[in-house]
Order: C-alpha cells, then sequence, then structure tokens
C-alpha cells in the first residue's frame, strides 16, 4: 500500500477542519474544470446556431439522468465506504466499492433502456416537435456508453471515500479535459455536429474511469479489489441502495421539475425560451462548485467520524462546511450580479446569437441572487447524506418540487419575466425547509449518541 493513501485516511479520520480543507481544494479544482469544460461545450455547440443549443436545453434533462443514477451511486460509495473505514473495516468497506461498481454496470442498462424509450414522449410533451430531430442526434451517444458515464462518478467516489481527494480530482479532470480537447475535432474537424459534442463526453468518462481503476490494480490504495468484491451481495445492496435510491431520487425529481419547467417556460416564451432560461443557470452552477466540493468532501469525513463514534466531529465538520459555503456563496453572487453582461458575451458571440445578449444578462442577474440560498440547499442535501438520512433529503425535494412547480405554472400566465422572478423566490422557501430539516437531524443524531454513551 502506498504511504499517500494511508495519509489520506489518516487525514480523513483525524480533525474535521483539516480533512474537509484538505479534500475540498482538489476538489474544488476538479470541480471548475468540469464546469469550465460545461462552457467550453456551449462554446462549440452554440456555433451550430440557436437551433441546436436550444435542442442541448431541452434534452438536458435526458442527459442529466445518466448524471443522477452517476452520483447517486458516487454518494452512496463516498458515505457507506467511509462509514465502514470509520469503523476500521476495510474488507467490509472493499466489498461495498466491487458492489457499487457492478451495480452500476446493471443500473446503466436499465436506464438506457428507459432514455431510450422517453425520449420520443418527452419531446412530444415538451412541445418542441421543431428541435426533435436535434435533440435525438445529441443523446443517443449517451445511450450507447451509460456504463462509463455512470461508472467514472461512481470511481470517483470510492476515491472520495478513503480520503483520496487528490486523486478524485484526477479522475474528474481526466473527464473534463479529454472532452475538450475532443470537442472541436468530433464537433466541426469530422462533422458529426451535436453527437460528435455528445461522443466526446462519452469518450472523455471511459478514459476517467480508465484512470481511476489503473490505482486500484496496481494495489496502491488502502481498499483492494479482488473478483469476490464484484459478487453482489444482499447486505452490500442493502447498504448502497439505503442512500443510493433517495439521493439519485432526489436528483430525478429535480430533473422531471426542470421538464415541466421547460413546457411552462416554452408555453410563454417559445422553445427560444428555454435557452433563456438554461444558458445563464450555468454560471450559477459555476458559483456553486465551492458549496458542491464542500459537500463532497464532508460526507465521506462526516460519516467516518459517525462510524468512530464521534457525533461531535461530524457536527464540528457541519459547522465549518456551512460558514465557508456561506461566504465563498455571497462572494460570488455580487460578482455574478455586477458583471453577468459580460459573462454571457461567451455565448453570444456569433451574429446569430448577438441578438439574445441582453435578454440572456437580465436573465443571468436576476439568477444571482438565487446563488447563496442554491448553494446552502445543497451542502443541506449532503449533510443529510453523511448522516445517513437521504430519505428526509428526498422528502424536501419532493414538497419542493410541489411548491417550485405551482409558482412556475402561475408565473408562466403572466410572463417569461414573471417566471424568473417565482424560480428566484422559490430558491429562499426550499433553502428555510432544508434548514429546518437539517437541524433537527443533527439534533437527533447527538441526543441519539448520548442516550447510546450513558
Amino acid at each position: 500500500m502506498a504511504k499517500g493513501s494511508e495519509r489520506d485516511l489518516a487525514t480523513m479520520l483525524g480533525d474535521p477542519k483539516k480533512a474537509i480543507a484538505a479534500m475540498t481544494v482538489p476538489m474544488l479544482v476538479s470541480y471548475v474544470v468540469m464546469e469550465v469544460n460545461l462552457f467550453v461545450d456551449t462554446f462549440w455547440t452554440s456555433g451550430l446556431g440557436p437551433e441546436a443549443s436550444s435542442a442541448i436545453s431541452t434534452v438536458a434533462p435526458l442527459y442529466a439522468i445518466f448524471g443522477a443514477f452517476g452520483v447517486g451511486l458516487g454518494v452512496a460509495a463516498s458515505a457507506t465506504i467511509s462509514f465502514r473505514l470509520g469503523k476500521g473495516d476495510k474488507e467490509g468497506a472493499s466489498a461495498l466499492a466491487g458492489n457499487t461498481m457492478a451495480l452500476g454496470v446493471l443500473v446503466s442498462v436499465a436506464v438506457s433502456a428507459a432514455v431510450f424509450l422517453l425520449m420520443g414522449p418527452l419531446m412530444d410533451f415538451m412541445g418542441a416537435d421543431d428541435i426533435a430531430d436535434l435533440g435525438r442526434e445529441y443523446i443517443m451517444p449517451f445511450v450507447l456508453t451509460s456504463w462509463a458515464l455512470i461508472l467514472h462518478s461512481i470511481v470517483a467516489g470510492i476515491l472520495r471515500a478513503e480520503g483520496g481527494g487528490r486523486r478524485s480530482m484526477a479522475v474528474l479532470v481526466t473527464s473534463a479535459v479529454v472532452n475538450m480537447a475532443l470537442d472541436p475535432i468530433l464537433i466541426y474537424v469530422l462533422g458529426f455536429g451535436l453527437t460528435g459534442a455528445a461522443a466526446a463526453t462519452s469518450f472523455s468518462a471511459m478514459a476517467a474511469t480508465a484512470v481511476g481503476l489503473s490505482w486500484y490494480r496496481s494495489g496502491k490504495m488502502n481498499l483492494r479489489l479482488t473478483r469476490k468484491c464484484f459478487i453482489l451481495t444482499k447486505e452490500g445492496i442493502m447498504d448502497i441502495v439505503g442512500v443510493f435510491i433517495p439521493r439519485t431520487t432526489e436528483s430525478l425529481i429535480n430533473n422531471v421539475i426542470i421538464i415541466v419547467q421547460r413546457v411552462f417556460v416554452i408555453a410563454c416564451a417559445g422553445t427560444i425560451g428555454v435557452m433563456y432560461f438554461n444558458m445563464p443557470w450555468r454560471f450559477v452552477m459555476l458559483g456553486c462548485i465551492p458549496a458542491q466540493a464542500i459537500g463532497a468532501s464532508m460526507i465521506p469525513v462526516c460519516s467516518s467520524a459517525l462510524g468512530q463514534g464521534r457525533p461531535d466531529k461530524m457536527t464540528e465538520g457541519v459547522r465549518y462546511s456551512v460558514k465557508l459555503t456561506l461566504l465563498v456563496s455571497a462572494a460570488l453572487s455580487v460578482i455574478i450580479i455586477v458583471f453577468a453582461d459580460q459573462m454571457v458575451s461567451a455565448f453570444t458571440y456569433s451574429e446569430s446569437m448577438a441578438e439574445h445578449k441582453e435578454t440572456l444578462a437580465w436573465v443571468l442577474r436576476l439568477y444571482g441572487f438565487a446563488l447563496v440560498p442554491f448553494a446552502l440547499t445543497s451542502l443541506g442535501s449532503s449533510v443529510l447524506q453523511a448522516l445517513r438520512r437521504s430519505k428526509m433529503a428526498t422528502g424536501v425535494t419532493f414538497v419542493w418540487a410541489f411548491v417550485k412547480l405551482a409558482a412556475v405554472y402561475v408565473a408562466s400566465l403572466y410572463s417569461f419575466e414573471t417566471v424568473i422572478y417565482a424560480l428566484v423566490l422559490c430558491h429562499y422557501v426550499i433553502l428555510a425547509m432544508m434548514a429546518a430539516v437539517v437541524y433537527r437531524e443533527i439534533k437527533m443524531k447527538k441526543n441519539s449518541a448520548s442516550s447510546t454513551s450513558i
């Protein structure tokens, strides 16, 4: 075993503040590179015209389904494996890692079949017949390579589970860099258009998965992935799905919200409204990267603290994460609001897109006010994953879905501008809901630990 992996594990099991800080930096770098990759994707595909951009925005929820399952399994791996490592059970942790990957391959087959069957009906439901062919052109490569899209997220989650933040970063950065290199070649040089953009993403996921698995094949990690680890067991499946199903359901609910939202947006602003609605949000996602990095780092640290029987360390880690997220997201919110016009210039460099710059900047400026509640809500969900109370996060998301869709529906009866105002206000509603649930769950966990020790 390499000394580096032993040191990473010792850091994760030590001071929660130092552990979260140590893992957050590489996670932040990897997430920034991934988001830059999305911007580069948008840069290249926007050169294909507004129809192509609208098609990508319209079918984005379908692509996000693959991501939802990958992230769900990655979070499940991070939470469950780190808990076992906190208890000192490396053999059980290794078995969970292998079980998660095996389950990921099986899930990818089912998800591909579902997306293929739902693709046509969903395009019809959203009223996007004019760009349906372009949407199918973009989605099909993902249907054929979903195993790679899901596995690379799982491998990154397993690496985080044993404190390997830098190695997890390498996996995610590999995916982004390969994608950015392939985009112009496949889209323009070889002339594959939207199919080329999707294929670049798929090939990059394969490369990232190969990088992550190479470390386990070399025997340098704390976990030992033998053939036996990949044989699914009832105990392993129950452990994984306890986090995976609620976390994935949460993501799928969000994707359903996005799909239905698009129906309301198209009804009041046409298919071009989807572009106005979606493109500026990418800057908010970019601004949420620190919160995502902090949350991804906090999950294994706080989960391992619970495995050690130390709820005080868990609470300290959560408190530190909240303060850090609030500080960073507030600063980034101000930057987005002030520099909205300059930011959307990246998407409006072509003549066909220039006329849309003013509207895109206005939407982005309003979205800037949603960044802080969005970031803190995302962190709240991560806290519940660490507490292994994923069902509570799903419950909050379920209620949020009804509140948000009702607000957007009513707003769409008036104007597109009203929809944006409603969306921003809704993010403050879900933050209040999530904060109340997280506070209660932490209090219950501490009380439970106190009564057990007595």
